[in-house]
């Protein structure tokens, strides 16, 4: 089936608070780009079976003015900050994207929220204030925040985050082997959430606090504080 290059236009006025649904071939998704200014919440669920769906809510000025498909890549845009500041925020905004597993997810934003809700295609998320969230299983995760939280569950490869001023919250109900993460932030604290009886080999003080835990199976897990808490909890 042809995929059409333009799916979707949001015109510029609507009503507020209005809801719009959009659906087109899964097919051959191979990656979802986004670049939102003002993100509101961003949900991605890696379900979609032959058809891949995008549900947004909320006024209709901060919602993504460009929806679009270019071959296998997925592109939601939307340069809303002005229209935010001008005519402010009367209804929260949800962008709710159905995708295959093995989409790769590329996100940039100045502020929201993203909730990842499984998939298996690389991570790279960007973001000046907000916060991500939810499962992946992803090789390779990269999250950057200037500001904001980040707390995800069961990483299962490559992971880098890193906040300049905020927390990391990283839980595993159990270690496969394959992990290796890298948590840091600058000005905030980072909660590991490990399987009982495991425990860092590593701990290093001072002004900046480090812990760093290495299995025999091949997990390296490296955390690092450069002011604030740094703690290992267990399930």
């Amino acid at each position: 089936m042809p995929i059409p290059r333009m799916l979707w236009d949001l015109p510029p006025d609507g009503a507020c608070g209005g809801r719009s649904v959009i659906r087109l071939p899964a097919e051959g998704l191979q990656e979802l780009r986004v670049d939102v200014q003002t993100l509101g919440n961003l949900v991605l669920c890696f379900d979609a079976g032959r058809s891949a769906e995008i549900v947004m809510e909320g006024d209709a000025h901060l919602l993504p003015a460009r929806v679009e498909r270019i071959g296998d890549i997925l592109h939601v845009e939307g340069r809303n900050l002005g229209a935010y500041f001008d005519r402010g925020q009367r209804s929260k905004v949800l962008i709710e994207l159905h995708l295959p597993a093995p989409v790769r997810v590329r996100v940039g934003f100045v502020a929201g929220a993203v909730i990842l809700n499984g998939g298996s295609g690389d991570v790279d998320i960007r973001g000046n204030f907000g916060e991500v969230t939810g499962i992946t299983h992803a090789g390779s995760v990269r999250v950057k925040l200037r500001c904001g939280d980040v707390s995800l569950r069961e990483l299962a490869g490559t992971a880098d985050i890193d906040v300049a001023l905020g927390n990391v919250s990283l839980g595993w109900s159990r270690l496969r082997g394959t992990e290796r993460v890298r948590a840091r932030t600058g000005l905030g604290a980072v909660d590991l959430v490990l399987p009982p009886g495991v425990a860092p080999l590593e701990e290093r003080g001072g002004f900046c606090r480090e812990k760093r835990l290495v299995t025999p199976q091949g997990t390296d897990i490296d955390a690092k504080v450069g002011f604030g808490g740094l703690d290992v909890l267990a399930r």
